[in-house]
């Protein structure tokens, strides 16, 4: 997410499948991290988890494109690839996971931020 944000360190890391292929859905462990993590603020408000989430929410609205698209593999990995396979290329999987933490954060949270990037 930090690469594509646009800020140059490390590299694009994670698992990968048996071929050696990085997985391109990383970004959805990101999301369900702020999902879960909007809930629980919703009931508990953990000053240092709240600091720790808004600077995550910070960094998935950089790292989204001018264009709207947001997914860190195609937009690190594999630029032009973005789209190129709906059915099993995790562009819609992921997008839905986005979604999530949007609503959990709106509903629990009353916070619209990472709505307006999903």
């Amino acid at each position: 997410m930090r690469l594509a944000a646009g800020r140059r360190e490390g590299t694009y890391g994670g698992g990968s499948d048996d071929s050696g292929t990085p997985f391109p859905f990383l970004d959805t462990d990101v999301y369900k991290w702020l999902e879960a993590v909007g809930w629980e603020l919703s009931q508990n408000g953990d000053q240092a988890l709240s600091r720790a989430a808004d600077e995550v929410v910070d960094l998935v609205a950089a790292a989204q494109r001018d264009d709207g698209y947001l997914n860190s593999y195609f937009q690190v990995r594999q630029p032009g690839g973005e789209f190129g396979d709906l059915r099993w290329g995790h562009d819609l999987y992921t997008i839905g996971h986005l979604v999530q933490a949007a609503i959990a954060w709106r509903r629990g949270l009353g916070d619209d931020r990472l709505l307006r990037v999903a």
